[in-house]
């Protein structure tokens, strides 16, 4: 690798980068030890509260720490009431601090603070980038010096001078696993080259400091069979054996016993066919990338999902997923994270599979995948404890070596992946809070995050790149179903499938269920499945193939059971609403709310996907899922709520619709006697005739579809009033069909009306 200055940049033997050749230099906070800050005065320690306080935002550099998890760890019992501004006030002591040499700053993001420095300046980060370094190295000789640098940076075990509670325990000993992590590859390194007579020395005093180490005491095996130690290699098995049967009632595993038998019948292919404990860095073909971390005892997870079949479109989205490898290992803490959001069918999994699949051999340490189960129909979502549990399950970590609690086995999962090159896919998430202790800590894994609300959160706080998932485009949806059905009866009935395609919506999974309706049954024809279709009473049975995840129904019901009560009911009242879209007075009017409830709600419906905000201030719902809210409606609510709802937003429209043809043409003021205002309406004031206009220019799909709901409702006197303000409004824009369409549909109530 080259510098500013054209010049290879080396430690030892081996080209590395630049940040970790001058880490040595750069180390300004230390917890691989007692915890201290290096100031302009030298090596400082701190109150034992705040030197917590420090060691914590220095493990997790770059991310955000909640106040309430600072709290916990510091007074693990039971904390003050002054908590949180002894929680401020160490802050300030530590900003004070870190303004030296350090250059490290504390900030404040919402109710949490993150440590923002360069994470070569911390010896744990250090310690990770060296190990990585030499796990990465061009031959064993490099990787013993540069692992030698990375252990230096220990001065005792990690926290040293913390008070020991549970969560301190729990990541000394993550640190610790790590520590003996790059233990065992430096030995694996030196006997790679041949230096197996140190490597039995260091390795017995190893054993002592770890005597149930089943790798350890491989490595040991292997180091005294080479020196020619055959019986003392097989006493050091028969010891494990003895330890592991009395402490842990268990048995050494299947590739130690392997060893042993190798070394019991002398084989001589010993240094290959051990391989499971020997960094092959020595071994590598030229051009090939090196797993990080070697390889070990564990295998590889290759977790994903299989990738669906048809793949097509999302050319754009594609893009921004490659562009976040660009971040992968960019050595600046911060963990690539792309967060899809989407309504239920929209194909976020689809799109998170698919790539994930194309760049998998990116991530030569496996990929780990966890359904969280936040919309499904199982009972969820899932427990953050039981993910974590399973992400362990599958980095073959063993149940007794574990701690106990979420956080510490949290912690070992980050640990664990600290010097992996790995992709997680957490899909179907429900928020924030399930899925931050499932992220890593290192810059060199990569996750995709899919759940149909919008996760802002990771954005704020973790720098998460978020993609929004619409539907389909045109060309996109006829290429699905090209790729379905078949290009010949597609082309044959081109206008059909159009037809088709926009039935659907643009929506990846009820395109699929109707390509499964046309390949089931090729007699009936597209036409007869659009004609089925276009009826919206029977639209959603004909997206139904009897199986929940490929029921539009199901899936849509997914996320109205998890809106909150007032978004659910808002949710269903939007589908009675025969408007395309609404405005928030409307909205205010037909909930019967303020107009700050209004607006939450409608932001709770917009972060979960069933409704759009097409422009600010105005939202609408999807064609299917109008359909399915419009059922829900008449399944849930009663009548007369449904009644009375729609009668406040008449109300609303008509006194509205009458205010603004007044200012349009001021000498129709008496020609339209007001109804009386609901109580529940909300009233909207329009100032003058340019603020009129706008209004219609916004409203007047909607006035045109209420006209003929009204009528064809018996509400006579909503729907001519509507037509009359909506006279002098069409005739200026030149809307000379909708004129005409309106007056036959509002004629028939105006007789009726007298």
């Amino acid at each position: 690798m080259r510098n500013g200055e054209g010049r290879d940049v080396r430690v030892g033997d081996m080209a590395m980068p630049r940040q970790v050749a001058a880490m040595k230099r750069d180390v300004g906070i230390r917890v691989l030890g007692p915890v201290e800050a290096r100031t302009a005065a030298g090596w400082v320690s701190a109150p034992p509260q705040q030197r917590l306080l420090l060691a914590l935002l220095a493990l997790e550099v770059g991310q955000v720490i909640r106040v309430g998890e600072l709290i916990d760890a510091i007074w693990p019992e039971a904390p003050p009431a002054s908590a949180r501004p002894s929680i401020q006030v160490m802050v300030t002591r530590l900003r004070q601090t870190l303004t030296g040499p350090t250059g490290g700053v504390v900030e404040r993001c919402g109710d949490g603070y993150r440590l923002v420095v360069a994470p070569s300046s911390i010896d744990v980060q250090q310690f990770r980038l060296l190990a990585r370094a030499a796990r990465g190295a061009p031959h064993a000789v490099a990787a013993v010096k540069t692992f030698d640098q990375a252990l230096a940076l220990w001065r005792g075990p990690a926290l040293a001078d913390v008070p020991g509670t549970t969560k301190i325990e729990a990541i000394r000993f993550a640190l610790a696993e790590e520590r003996l992590s790059v233990m065992q590859d430096r030995i694996s390194a030196l006997l790679d080259i041949g230096r197996d007579r140190q490597a039995a020395e260091e390795l017995a005093g190893m054993m002592t400091a770890y005597p149930l180490a089943e790798r350890l005491a491989g490595l040991l095996m292997v180091a005294l069979f080479r020196c020619g130690r055959q019986a003392d290699a097989l006493q050091v098995f028969r010891d494990l054996r003895g330890r592991l049967s009395s402490e842990l009632a268990i048995e050494p595993g299947r590739d130690l016993q392997s060893l042993h038998q190798q070394i019991l019948t002398g084989d001589l292919a010993l240094p290959t066919t051990a391989g499971w404990l020997i960094t092959p860095v020595a071994r590598r073909a030229p051009g090939e990338e090196l797993a990080p971390g070697g390889c070990d005892l564990h295998s590889i997870p290759r977790q994903l999902p299989t990738a669906v079949a048809h793949f097509t479109g999302r050319t754009a989205e594609l893009r921004v997923l490659d562009n976040l490898l660009g971040r992968v290992g960019s050595a600046d803490g911060t963990v690539a994270i792309s967060a899809i959001s989407g309504m239920a069918g929209v194909g976020k999994t689809s799109l998170a599979l698919h790539w994930a699949h194309q760049v998998a051999h990116k991530f030569p340490d496996g990929q780990l995948y966890v359904n969280l189960q936040a919309f499904g129909p199982l009972p969820g979502p899932v427990r953050t404890a039981d993910a974590i549990r399973g992400l362990l399950d599958a980095l073959d970590v063993p149940k007794d070596r574990r701690p106990t609690g979420i956080d510490g086995q949290a912690a070992l999962y980050r640990s664990i992946l600290a010097s992996k090159r790995m992709l997680v896919v957490l899909d179907n998430a429900a928020d924030e809070e399930q899925v931050r202790p499932l992220l890593p800590g290192a810059d060199r894994c990569l996750v995709i995050v899919t759940g149909r609300r919008r996760l802002t959160g990771l954005a704020a706080c973790e720098g998460a790149t978020l993609l929004a998932l619409d539907v389909m485009s045109q060309p996109e949806a006829l290429e699905l179903l090209t790729e379905r059905i078949g290009a010949e009866l597609t082309t044959s009935a081109s206008e059909t499938a159009i037809q088709l395609a926009t039935l659907c919506g643009g929506l990846p999974l009820a395109l699929s269920i109707a390509a499964v309706r046309a390949v089931e049954n090729p007699n009936v024809g597209l036409g007869a499945l659009a004609a089925q279709m276009a009826d919206a009473g029977s639209r959603l049975d004909m997206l139904d193939l009897g199986e929940r995840a490929s029921s539009m129904r199901a899936v849509f019901s997914w996320s109205h059971h998890n809106l909150s009560r007032p978004a659910a009911r808002m949710f269903r009242l939007l589908g009675v609403h025969p408007g395309p879209d609404i405005g928030i007075s409307a909205a205010t009017s037909l909930a019967g709310c303020d107009v700050g409830q209004a607006r939450r709600i409608l932001a709770e419906l917009v972060s979960s996907h069933v409704v759009t905000e097409l422009v600010p201030g105005r939202w609408t719902l999807h064609d299917l899922l109008r359909a399915y809210a419009n059922e829900q409606a008449r399944r849930e609510d009663d009548q007369a709520d449904q009644d009375a709802a729609m009668l406040r937003a008449l109300d609303y429209y008509v006194h509205a619709a009458r205010s603004a043809a007044v200012l349009l043409r001021p000498e129709r003021d008496l020609a339209l006697a007001p109804f009386p205002l609901s109580t529940d309406a909300r009233p909207e004031r329009i100032g003058d005739a340019a603020s009129a206009v706008a209004w219609f220019n916004a409203e007047h799909e909607v006035l045109l579809a209420l006209v003929s709901w009204a009528a064809a409702a018996g509400l006579n006197g909503y729907a001519w009033r509507l037509r009359w303000a909506l006279t002098d409004y069409l005739a200026m824009s030149g809307r000379w069909q909708e004129n005409a369409a309106s007056m036959r549909a509002a004629l028939p109530a105006a007789v009726r009306a007298g």
